[in-house]
């Protein structure tokens, strides 16, 4: 079971931080996009007295992930829904995570699901080191039919990874102290 989650914060820091403490949280990654990274390596000294290892990251789009590069080590991508695309993305030794693969719009067919990951993409994963994110946040935010088929892609996606050796984090991926789960709820879905 992974010791650390992944957070999305809108100038709620310390509000995200203690809510971690007392969800038993050892690190967590700040995850800002390219524009707010600076500001927050400025204030990050402010909260490292908290107890917790922070760890800044970015959230990168297909076109900047060179420059995200210079500006963290932990590079993110979410998933552009576009099969040819994600390849591309796929093939970048610079991305550490990408996540939210299985909220494609395309149906699912008779014999599999259109989670968004194949056997091919696993393999390029392994190979470039590349994790897959699983978003807790993603099932939070629909309900009914739609959190069921997401949550049977993200089984089948869990499923592919381990048989092709891919890493595979599941995050709260949590935007406000609300949204975030503790160790136990997020160690369900592994």
């Amino acid at each position: 079971m992974q010791d650390y989650d992944i957070i999305f914060p809108r100038g709620n820091e310390t509000k995200l931080i203690e809510m971690a403490k007392r969800l038993g949280w050892e690190k967590l990654y700040l995850v800002y996009a390219l524009d707010e990274c600076l500001a927050a390596k400025k204030e990050k000294n402010e909260w490292d007295c908290c107890g917790l290892e922070l760890n800044l990251g970015v959230v990168a789009t297909p076109k900047n992930i060179q420059e995200a590069t210079r500006m963290s080590e932990f590079v993110i991508v979410r998933s552009t829904l576009d099969p040819n695309i994600d390849r591309q993305l796929f093939e970048n030794k610079r991305i550490k995570m990408i996540y939210d693969l299985e909220l494609t719009g395309r149906r699912d067919s008779y014999h599999h699901r259109n989670s968004g990951l194949n056997q091919v993409l696993c393999k390029l994963a392994a190979k470039n080191g590349i994790t897959i994110g699983l978003s807790f946040n993603s099932l939070l935010a629909v309900s009914g039919m739609r959190r069921a088929q997401i949550l049977g892609r993200m089984k089948q996606n869990i499923r592919f990874c381990e048989k092709f050796g891919v890493k595979k984090v599941v995050g709260s991926f949590a935007r406000d102290e609300w949204e975030m789960r503790g160790k136990c709820d997020i160690g369900l879905l592994l």
